[in-house]
């Protein structure tokens, strides 16, 4: 069910619904359109677009029922996986370099029982590695962070977006100009669910997700791995998880946070190949992500001799969907 709106909120009209739809989840957020920002009234969460079955319209317009009931026929901006093949209509791409007007020109319009929609492109580049790479909804969290934080677009900037596949983006002139993708996130929660890392420990700490200060001396300790022996030795290093604990130079219920510690440095160090004189010149990089991976990627980042900035994720998104959402306004007169 939609959470309900602040009291501080209710005098405020919804003229927005915002919906960062991923594969595995929906997080969908009721606005109303301010000079400057967008005021949030609601949440609501809903299922995945790998759950939708080809249905995306039920899907979107369940979880948003109770909405629409009440404000009527509201527009939609929608992000993520929504515009992949995976998704309600495929959207293509945007190249690099990438900024607002770029991606508002890209944007999927079309109307679905009575709503306007947009569905926004993702961003495509050929990465420092010389391997293609692609982002889905990671771009509206770059454009609300040049919003959220008045950078000045003239300065060269790095972001930071831990998640599932993390994203290290590089902006110049307020331009997504280049992006690595790390496998991070994904490779950590395979490793703790289904290999002999951590499967044979049962201890109730493993199944702990929030970042705990008392564990902090293990993560560093496997990030400091990562850091002595470079981000290409991960695949050797990963055992000494195992290793550590039946040698008792690792106790158990630290174990997952060394894990993290050295998929987590090890995606840092590959960051700092790639992008390394931007880490390093002095502007702190933006971590955008919930307050556990900002502060891990925090922590990591400062072992490795660069500073850091953490951003709450969904502050920067608000902000990204009101910078769009203007740009369609002044493109498309869209609303």
């Amino acid at each position: 069910m939609p959470a309900a709106p602040d009291q501080n909120n209710q005098q405020l009209d919804p003229h927005l619904i915002c919906v960062d739809w991923g594969t595995t989840h929906m997080r969908a957020y009721l606005c109303a359109i301010q000079p400057d920002r967008l005021q949030l009234l609601a949440t609501v969460n809903g299922p995945g677009i790998a759950q939708a079955k080809g249905d995306c319209a039920r899907l979107l317009f369940t979880a948003t029922q109770d909405w629409n009931r009440q404000y009527g026929k509201l527009p939609y901006l929608l992000s993520g996986m929504v515009g992949s093949t995976l998704g309600w209509q495929q959207v293509a791409y945007q190249a690099c370099p990438a900024a607002v007007r770029e991606l508002a020109e890209a944007c999927l319009l079309f109307t679905e029982n009575g709503h306007r929609i947009a569905i926004v492109p993702g961003v495509s580049v050929t990465n420092p590695l010389a391997q293609a790479d692609v982002m889905r909804g990671e771009e509206l969290q770059v454009l609300g962070w040049l919003q959220a934080s008045a950078a000045d677009p003239e300065q060269d900037a790095l972001l930071c977006l831990p998640g599932t596949h993390t994203k290290w983006v590089l902006l110049q002139k307020g331009h997504i100009v280049s992006f690595v993708t790390g496998f991070s996130g994904e490779l950590y929660a395979l490793l703790k669910q289904h290999s002999i890392l951590l499967g044979g420990n049962k201890n109730p700490a493993l199944q702990q997700t929030g970042f705990d200060q008392s564990f902090a001396e293990s993560f560093t300790e496997g990030v400091a791995q990562a850091q002595t022996d470079g981000s290409n030795l991960l695949i050797h290093q990963l055992f000494s998880v195992r290793s550590r604990q039946v040698q008792g130079l690792l106790a158990a219920e630290a174990a997952a946070d060394y894990l993290s510690g050295l998929i987590i440095g090890s995606d840092v160090a590959a960051a700092i190949k790639s992008y390394g004189p931007h880490m390093r010149q002095g502007n702190p990089v933006a971590v955008i992500g919930s307050d556990d991976l900002c502060a891990r990627y925090g922590l990591a980042l400062q072992q490795f001799s660069c500073t850091s900035r953490g951003w709450r994720a969904q502050d920067v998104a608000l902000a990204g969907y009101h910078t769009l959402y203007t740009a369609l306004i002044e493109r498309h007169s869209w609303s």
